[in-house]
């Protein structure tokens, strides 16, 4: 007859080691508090600072606009300098032909927006090679200012991951510590378990470790003793009641024996079978009692 190994993962159980399970258990609770301490991460930190940083940098490119037209014009180069070198800002006097900025860029939308709001007007963005230039209309100047097009640009995705694999590692590990320690005195028990044939000597599980573990190896302890002392006591009974009934089987045939020559041998022969039945009986009882120890 062929037995089917279980195995360790079942699609509708989970697996089957307490060490896969609590870990099942950790990792998809945890990936919930990545999910949530994300988007709480997003809406409560790092929305709110771009939004701060947006408008900041609208208003340094107002600012450096005004300047740039309220300075003269031998100055304004030191000036265009000093944006470049400090701000990471080129502001050009130059019409540059080109293409208006069609693709999404979260932190130069916001910027467009908080300049919008800033100069009360539509504000347009050009795609340059390496550059976004923002159009700037400012006195009489069509200003250009051009900016890093990843500039303050949080990247979401790779935060998310760092927690998330982070996370993972620390869920792991943890889990791994905690179901060793909880393991270990659980699998001390099943072997003592298995082991425990009833009245031989076993040794006491350790009642070390966290209060439940300790119930359990308290428990399991007394239960082998009062086990060992239960199978004890009826194998002392049934030894007892089998030399007790033996004893006057025993009379019984010394008395058939002690019959006169003139009893039917038939009937004799009879006593004797049913004897003969009750002392095998008790027999096979003492030696059913011994075998289950």
């Amino acid at each position: 007859m062929t037995t089917r190994k279980r195995s360790n993962f079942s699609i509708l159980n989970g697996p089957s080691s307490l060490l896969g399970r609590t870990n099942l258990t950790l990792g998809f609770s945890s990936m919930l508090m990545v999910v949530v301490s994300t988007i709480a991460l997003y809406v409560f930190v790092i929305d709110p600072i771009a939004e701060r940083s947006a408008d900041d940098e609208a208003a340094l490119l107002v600012l450096s606009c005004q300047t740039w037209v309220e300075l003269p014009p031998a100055a304004r180069p030191y000036f265009e300098l000093e944006l470049a070198q400090n701000h990471d800002l080129i502001i050009s006097e130059a019409t540059m032909d080109l293409p208006v900025l069609d693709r999404f860029l979260p932190y130069t939308a916001l910027l467009q927006d908080k300049l919008r709001d800033r100069l009360d007007m539509d504000v347009q963005m050009l795609d340059g090679d390496d550059l976004v230039w923002v159009v700037v209309p400012m006195a009489d100047y069509d200003l250009q200012v051009g900016l890093s097009p990843d500039r303050r640009d949080i990247q979401l995705l790779y935060v998310a991951i760092v927690i998330s694999g982070l996370g993972a590692a620390i869920v792991f590990l943890t889990s791994l510590l905690i179901v060793r320690r909880i393991a270990r005195p659980l699998v001390k028990v099943a072997n003592q378990a298995e082991q425990f044939r009833g009245i031989e000597d076993i040794e006491p599980l350790p009642e070390t470790g966290p209060r439940e573990l300790v119930s359990l190896a308290r428990n399991f302890n007394t239960m082998a003793s009062e086990i060992s002392l239960l199978l004890a006591n009826r194998t002392t009974l049934m030894a007892g009641i089998s030399h007790d009934l033996r004893t006057p089987l025993t009379r019984m045939r010394l008395a058939l024996a002690l019959l006169p020559d003139n009893v039917d041998a038939k009937l004799v022969a009879r006593f004797e079978s049913n004897l003969e039945t009750m002392d095998e009986l008790i027999r096979d009882a003492l030696h059913l009692s011994l075998i289950h120890i």
